[in-house]
């Protein structure tokens, strides 16, 4: 596979790094799957911010070279990267409308037009739009679990390389060893910590709505000093946006009075002021090895009318230190998990909560379970707090192996590395 560089103009819509989490696992695929695809040609692009619009023609700055080579060569395939974010493109990003677009102003066949993301519903959004649209001839629609990928980052990726005991890396016994490390490390790190820890964990770098209603709600409580809460300021211009956006809308303790009288406790700081830095790919253990659990605040709450699912780092963050959490987020994403091969947290939160569509309830039950679990973790030894919190080594264990592997993903990129291989032959 040939990744061909140079192929866009500075713009404010896409750009084109050396290589992406996508086309470094596609490589990996047609190496893995030992298909010969040094006659595949890709372009790719990664999305940028802007405000995108259905007849927005990013392709006019994709250079003209390109759109020659992917008119006329069947071996070629153009790469939509839009795998860091989970957008609704039915509700929110209009790509799809984009991408068919690109597609007939510039005479690209649809089937070579590859378009990714980390939005988990993508593949069936593919299939209602081509189906409202009577669209026939399809562009191809993956989805993987980016920042199951991202999480690992360098500490992660070199723990997966050690080979303690001398087995051959990728053995069942090798994995074994890795996870049961992990735990004891966590266990370990646990009690060391145990005299600076609390119960909670709550993080938030970026303000979004959701975000911050969860802060202020445990800020609020009666539990605040059973938590530990990062959360940054908030400016004065930005509260107005921030009450117009779920889930203020139909809680009475929500008012702009009760936003701005916490804007004023902002910002909440317990590892670093710093919350300008985009901490995706780190770790920082102290925080979860401090706690006992966390309430994982997603990036996404609308779900846009069941059109996204997305997991960010936050949700797999936990999932490497094992740690048991709930996820504050979209509409059944806690249950979802197992999709991906992820075992739930049952065995510490009523996860019932993940199905009600209305955020405000959706929150005041999650937080109605957490409360519970709170009230008999203050009664509890210090010892009886770490059986708690490590007493479903199964679900721990596994979640790790099952970060570790990524199994769901690869098989992603497997399956898109022989479409690719396929429509090539087809030639």
């Amino acid at each position: 596979m040939n990744l061909i560089q140079d192929c866009v103009n500075f713009n404010q819509y896409v750009y084109q790094p050396p290589s992406t989490q996508t086309t470094a696992n596609l490589q990996q695929a047609f190496r893995d799957l030992e298909i010969d695809s040094t006659d595949i040609d890709v372009y790719f692009v990664l999305i940028q911010y802007p405000k995108w619009k259905k007849d927005t023609d990013f392709f006019r700055w994709v250079k003209p070279k390109v759109r020659k080579a992917l008119r006329k060569n069947p071996k070629s395939f153009f790469i939509f990267d839009a795998s860091t974010e989970g957008f609704s493109p039915i509700y929110s990003e209009p790509f799809f409308d984009i991408l068919y677009k690109m597609s007939n102003d510039y005479k690209i066949p649809p089937k070579r037009i590859f378009f990714c993301s980390s939005n988990m519903k993508d593949n069936d959004n593919i299939k209602n739009f081509n189906r409202q649209h009577n669209i026939k001839d399809t562009i191809n629609v993956f989805t993987f679990l980016n920042f199951e990928r991202m999480i690992l980052g360098v500490k992660g990726q070199q723990e997966v390389q050690m080979d303690p005991l001398g087995y051959e890396i990728g053995t069942n016994s090798m994995l074994d060893s890795i996870v049961l490390k992990r735990l004891n490390t966590a266990v370990d790190q646990t009690k060391k910590l145990a005299m600076q820890s609390r119960a909670g964990l709550s993080l938030s770098r970026i303000n979004r709505a959701a975000r911050l209603y969860s802060s202020m709600k445990i800020y609020n409580s009666e539990y605040r000093d059973d938590f530990f809460i990062s959360h940054n300021a908030v400016r004065d211009e930005d509260i107005d946006w921030l009450m117009s956006q779920i889930p203020f809308v139909n809680d009475p303790t929500a008012k702009k009075k009760y936003v701005q009288q916490f804007q004023k406790k902002l910002p909440l700081i317990v590892d670093t002021d710093d919350f300008k830095t985009n901490h995706a790919t780190s770790l920082h253990g102290d925080l979860n090895d401090k706690t006992l659990f966390q309430i994982v605040n997603e990036t996404h709450v609308d779900d846009w009318k069941q059109t996204s699912l997305f997991y960010s780092e936050k949700t797999f963050r936990s999932i490497y230190h094992m740690q048991p959490f709930v996820i504050w987020g979209q509409t059944g994403c806690n249950k979802r998990l197992a999709d991906y091969g992820y075992m739930t947290y049952d065995s510490w939160f009523d996860l019932g909560f993940d199905s009600i569509e209305d955020p405000t309830k959706r929150w005041a039950e999650l937080w109605k379970s957490v409360t519970s679990q709170l009230d008999k973790i203050r009664t509890m030894t210090l010892e009886e707090k770490w059986y708690w919190k490590f007493k479903n080594e199964t679900v721990l264990k596994h979640n790790f192996r099952t970060l570790l592997e990524g199994k769901y993903s690869k098989d992603v990129f497997c399956n898109t590395a022989l479409k690719m291989r396929n429509i090539a032959n087809e030639q």
